[in-house]
């Protein structure tokens, strides 16, 4: 992975997501943060590395750190860093990287349902709903948090409310077929 391009590791991480590879996506998208610290394209060749390379920066809890100031690509970075982090039932990390890109970026749907979806797994169904709502108020037509909405309702026996969720997430993929 040296010897690429960010965008190249972007479609690598992006490519072991599809393939259920989540620990690779983990380390592509953690490789890109660590070149962005670096500098914007810094490329590393396997013959450059002992003089060039150097272990990305981490904090206590072994994470790359990220960005100072980031931009919207890093930010998208982060968020897929979240999501391969969770999806590698890593929810620690996950839960700290998702609350990097709503800090950088408050509107973040995705994010917003990715902290939802690491507070559910931790049973904190409360907040996770809380979270789920944030992201429906932020983009109303985020299927995934509706989804998971009608779920964290039917956790809180909170049943009518999880029967509406789907009566309207019903509409919606009714209305993406046709």
């Amino acid at each position: 992975i040296f010897g690429q391009t960010n965008k190249e590791l972007l479609k690598m991480g992006d490519a072991a997501m599809i393939n259920g590879q989540y620990t690779n996506a983990v380390h592509y998208y953690s490789f890109i943060l660590f070149k962005i610290q670096e500098g914007e394209e810094a490329l590393y060749y396997p013959y450059e590395i002992s003089t060039t390379y150097k272990e990305p920066e981490k904090d206590s809890t072994g994470t790359v750190s990220p960005p100072s100031n980031p931009n919207a690509k890093e930010i998208r970075i982060i968020h897929k860093l979240a999501d391969a982090y969770r999806l590698a039932d890593d929810y620690k990390n996950a839960e700290k990287y998702a609350e990097m890109a709503i800090e950088y970026d408050r509107y973040n749907a995705k994010a917003l349902v990715n902290r939802g979806n690491c507070l559910y797994v931790r049973n904190e169904f409360l907040r996770a709903k809380e979270q789920y709502l944030e992201a429906i108020g932020v983009e109303a037509d985020c299927i995934e948090s509706l989804y998971n909405l009608a779920f964290v309702n039917k956790k809180l026996n909170m049943f009518m409310e999880a029967l509406q969720v789907k009566k309207i997430l019903n509409k919606f993929t009714y209305y993406l077929q046709n």
